[in-house]
């Protein structure tokens, strides 16, 4: 049974209200950044669309983001899903959990380990990006592609029963179809230049950082270190003089 067929199923029930997407499909998905369980700070744009870290992460991904919550019944079937789908899922796939909890970390945190969550859970404590993204039910399901377009939008959840891996591969299969991409090679991570590791020494050693914490953020290695430093000094002298 097709993707959409099944979706106009569970539409069909009786009582049961469909929530109207605010974001058509095909424009930009909203962009965000949350804290995540583990403390990091992470951006939509870590996986699509323009990328805010080249270096980091040079090759964009489909994402696949989902909302959920710890009291959330539905929820707590989903996610076992979306985890299994994410462990057989092409390399360039991301999967994304976004918590709603009115706790924040305090309630994400033990239901990650209580579900098992592998996939990366950040925290929408006060629900500014379920309220970007139109999210009046949970689970609600949005897939974003390479470009950081919304492809499509589940607000209702999902009929009991259904195959969701194998849905989500379906449609997943039809973005690609849509925009002529494949999964491809791994792509070599652009590395910064001898001049950008210059300035990133230079501005980390004016902000008085040491020589073993420019070591690591930069990659230099030790005499490139003493050339930089040394020329630095040299350049201070002359605007002293």
């Amino acid at each position: 049974m097709a993707f959409g067929a099944l979706l106009c199923m569970l539409h069909g029930l009786p009582g049961a209200e469909k929530i109207v997407p605010i974001i058509e499909n095909g424009t930009a998905a909203p962009i965000f950044m949350l804290p995540s369980v583990d403390g990091k700070r992470v951006s939509l744009r870590d996986y699509c669309g323009v990328l805010r870290n080249q270096w980091k992460n040079a090759e964009k991904q489909i994402v696949v983001l989902s909302f959920c919550a710890s009291y959330c019944v539905p929820c707590r079937r989903e996610i076992p899903q979306l985890e299994a789908f994410a462990q057989t899922a092409p390399k360039d796939v991301k999967v994304v959990f976004i918590s709603v909890d009115s706790l924040g970390e305090q309630a994400a945190a033990p239901f990650q380990k209580e579900m098992n969550m592998k996939q990366t859970l950040l925290v929408d404590r006060y629900g500014q990006v379920m309220k970007k993204y139109g999210v009046k039910k949970l689970p609600s399901l949005f897939i974003i592609d390479k470009d950081g377009n919304m492809q499509f939008q589940s607000l209702n959840g999902f009929p009991e029963g259904l195959d969701l891996a194998k849905a989500l591969a379906e449609k997943i299969e039809e973005i690609r179809k849509q925009d002529g991409s494949t999964v491809s090679a791994p792509q070599p991570v652009a590395q910064p230049s001898a001049r950008d590791r210059k300035i990133q020494a230079l501005t980390l050693l004016f902000a008085g950082k040491n020589g073993e914490e420019i070591l690591r953020e930069t990659g230099l290695s030790p005499a490139e270190y003493e050339a930089i430093k040394k020329e630095a000094l040299s350049l201070l002298m002359e605007n002293l003089n």
